[in-house]
């Protein structure tokens, strides 16, 4: 049932906030007007979203028992990543 409501809710709220920060980022660029730092940030928040629409997908595929163990990892995933 949380995977259907987190789809739902990527369907209602993150394509949506996806698409609109693709453009702004687009309209961003092309405007003269538009500085460069503000442009940057449009591109930036634009390619986060893509990168975690990539990471849903793929936790999406991924074995039921296999996605409860990778959630139940929690914060140790970060130690064992590596601090930054």
């Amino acid at each position: 049932m949380l995977l259907v409501l987190a789809e739902q809710r990527k369907q209602r709220e993150i394509d949506p906030t996806m698409e609109l920060l693709k453009q702004c980022a687009i309209e961003a660029e092309q405007d003269e007007q538009t500085s460069e730092y503000v442009t940057r940030q449009f591109q930036s928040m634009s390619s986060f979203m893509q990168t975690m629409d990539v990471w849903y997908r793929q936790m999406r595929t991924m074995d039921r028992k296999l996605l409860e163990r990778f959630f139940k990892l929690g914060s140790k995933l970060v130690f064992w990543l590596g601090k930054k």
